[in-house]
């Protein structure tokens, strides 16, 4: 079950969209979301190497799982990003989720939440003029519905405003997000998550651009064979916003990167470094 151990933080800023200042003249940018299992990041090379990567992919919002840092060391990471960065951490041996964003990105926080398992944090506020709800998971290795239940119903105000990202450790269809032709039934956990989602009217966005493909985000040498078990989940009504929703190569992880380009309303410039 869900540790209830909850850890929530309040920051100052507008309450309610109705405290945000209108810009006629806004504008729509694409921002990059990138969602990664990194497999621990408490190596100061592969940390490099993954914060090079995340810039190479002009990342402007990084969900990392499996970071491996204690508090200790995500405020180091956070430093080295030199942005803003949320996290949840376990120990230095395994979980923790962190949530990165660019500086220069206009993101105001209002609220975080995360669990003290390093399993999830969750980040509210605006970006521009856009209100926004990040949420990164990093899902049981067991068969447990409840963890799903929990999570999502913590989930408040409006369900458009959430941008799901993570590692789920379960897949979602068996025929298509497996290499393997042997029949298994759906998890638990799964068919929990399913239900969940539909009634938020979330989907997998992946799955919704490659209606009949076939692709693999985690190799398990234990089961030897590929599936597709990281994702992320948008509300149907912003699926239009959606340019691009691509895996990247599984390196220097054993999980591919899940990139995801989607448009924002911006009532601020853009920032200078940005193309």
């Amino acid at each position: 079950m869900l540790s209830t151990n909850i850890l929530w933080l309040w920051l100052p800023g507008p309450v309610n969209s109705t405290d945000r200042p209108t810009d006629h003249m806004s504008e729509v940018i694409t921002y990059t979301f990138l969602s990664w299992n990194t497999n621990g990041l408490n190596q100061p090379t592969k940390r490099r190497k993954v914060l090079s990567f995340l810039r190479r992919h002009a990342t402007d919002v990084a969900y990392l799982q499996e970071s491996h840092l204690t508090d200790m060391d995500h405020e180091k990471l956070g430093k080295q990003w030199q942005g803003q960065i949320f996290y949840s951490s376990f120990t230095s041996q395994s979980r923790g989720v962190v949530i990165l964003i660019r500086k220069g990105i206009p993101f105001q926080a209002e609220q975080v939440e995360k669990d003290r398992g390093g399993r999830y944090v969750m980040v509210s506020g605006f970006i521009g003029e856009q209100r926004v709800t990040m949420l990164n998971i990093y899902g049981p290795n067991q068969d447990d519905p409840t963890f799903y239940v929990n999570i999502l119903l913590k989930v408040t105000g409006n369900p458009s405003e959430l941008v799901i990202g993570g590692d789920f450790n379960l897949v979602l269809d068996p025929t298509m997000d497996r290499s393997s032709s042997t029949p298994i039934p759906l998890t638990l956990a799964a068919k929990t998550l399913q239900r969940e989602l539909s009634d938020l009217q979330l989907l997998d966005i992946w799955r919704e651009q490659h209606t009949s493909q076939r692709e693999y985000s985690f190799y398990s040498h234990r089961h030897k064979g590929y599936s597709r078990i990281d994702n992320f989940f948008i509300h149907a009504s912003k699926t239009h916003l959606v340019s691009s929703c691509e895996y990247l190569a599984r390196t220097p992880s054993d999980h591919a990167p899940l990139l995801l380009q989607m448009a924002i309303k911006d009532s601020r410039s853009r920032p200078k470094d940005r193309k």
